[in-house]
């Protein structure tokens, strides 16, 4: 059988079970008024799922491509009702034609043709509480929490954020009104804008941003001329080295303050323009206040880390991980976010270090047109990657990589052509 978590009513079953759940769904194994949820392994699903309607059987983050119809023998199972909240695209033909057994919950952009994202599932399932009147400020969270998730991992651009940022504001603005009523919220959620520094603070400042992508590829921080330039950017701030490089926490508060009016004056001079995004925070009882984006990084830790410990993944690992993930999502649980943080770090200092090694050693091969591929050699940090998001968040920092490369030379290029013109 499958070791899942369940009550009388529901069963929740990781996508990596999906094999052993489908053979008992084949055989009539699961039955009664049960709903069996099926999240995909990410944080927005694990968002999702927090944020229930019931029904009979509901796939969040997966199930969009694949033919259900034929999949699941609906042919054979006429009273089964099938919800898909899957914000990839391209949906399966099939799912897209079926109106009676199979429902896909989307923002109305289900293509069968593009290959892309929708609006994140978490934000599906809440607008579908919404209509039933059961929107509350915790799901509110949950859907935020799956939208960064949506686009710290790159599968929506900026702009798509943007637009589904103002959405959510709306909905902020409309059950966080400290004006009136709601002045002594204990749990409450806002606006602010979040620095491209990950875990900032939860780490040093040297540290976050010397290991967040959005700087790294930026100032080249695997060249000599990166870190000292990184160095410089401290020096020209104001920030003795030693202070950046000590836990934000300790940081005297004179720095953390100057940080935002600093970066905005010398951010053009080392390639960093775009350094913030507006984002959520919370704040919750005992004081804690977190970033969605923070949760992002804790709740992914947590998926990917029991990779960390051999490259054989038991069953068993999985399900462990996916529950502490998502008992992560509970701010009541704080020593989980803690823990979290910790390994997200570890993460992303193997994910640059890897990807420092690689683009020093020349791992990474140009083939015909636009298309390359990358050579990883046996190191220690090998363990890390055997999780298929690690290994993508990889692949993403050296994409990024050449990306900002090959933008930063066509405009060198084009400044040298301009200087060398002659005046009409």
């Amino acid at each position: 059988g499958i070791n899942a978590e369940y009550g009388e009513r529901l069963m929740i079953i990781p996508i990596k079970l999906f094999d052993k759940c489908l053979q008992l769904w084949r055989e009539r194994s699961i039955v009664g008024s049960i709903l069996i949820l099926v999240p995909a392994h990410s944080c927005d699903a694990l968002c999702a799922s927090r944020i229930l309607v019931e029904s009979t059987l509901i796939m969040i983050n997966c199930g969009g491509s694949l033919d259900l119809y034929e999949l699941l023998g609906l042919k054979d199972n006429e009273e089964a009702m099938i919800f898909v909240a899957d914000s990839r695209r391209p949906y399966a033909t099939a799912n897209v034609e079926d109106k009676r057994q199979i429902f896909l919950m989307d923002d109305g952009t289900g293509d069968i043709d593009t290959s892309a994202y929708g609006l994140c599932a978490a934000g599906i399932m809440y607008v579908l509480a919404t209509q039933i009147n059961k929107a509350e400020n915790e799901l509110l969270w949950y859907s935020i929490i799956g939208l960064t998730d949506q686009y710290l991992h790159q599968y929506i651009d900026h702009q798509r954020y943007l637009e589904d940022v103002e959405q959510f504001k709306i909905d902020v603005l409309m059950k966080n009104n400290t004006s009136k009523s709601n002045e002594d919220m204990v749990d409450k959620i806002y606006v602010n804008n979040e620095l491209h520094f990950m875990l900032l603070k939860h780490w040093s400042i040297y540290d976050s941003m010397y290991n967040s992508r959005f700087v790294a590829i930026r100032l080249g921080i695997w060249k000599t001329k990166g870190k000292r330039n990184l160095e410089m950017l401290f020096a020209k701030m104001g920030m003795p080295l030693e202070q950046a490089q000590q836990g934000y926490n300790n940081l005297p508060k004179k720095y953390k303050d100057l940080l935002f009016n600093k970066l905005e004056m010398f951010s053009s001079e080392f390639n960093l323009d775009g350094y913030t995004y507006p984002s959520f925070y919370k704040t919750s009882g005992f004081h804690r206040t977190v970033s969605a984006a923070d949760m992002v990084y804790a709740t992914t830790a947590h998926l990917e880390s029991t990779y960390n410990v051999n490259k054989m993944v038991t069953s068993d690992q999985v399900m462990k991980n996916f529950w502490t993930a998502y008992d992560c999502l509970n701010l009541n649980k704080f020593d989980l976010v803690l823990k979290g943080f910790e390994e997200a770090m570890e993460i992303q200092k193997a994910i640059v270090r890897q990807a420092v090694s690689m683009i020093q050693k020349k791992q990474i091969v140009q083939l015909s047109g636009p298309f390359r591929y990358a050579i990883m050699n046996e190191t220690a940090d090998m363990k890390f990657f055997a999780h298929p998001l690690t290994l993508s968040k990889l692949a993403q920092f050296l994409v990024d990589t050449i990306i900002v490369r090959d933008s930063l030379n066509k405009s060198v290029s084009y400044t040298h052509l301009r200087a060398h013109e002659t005046p009409e």
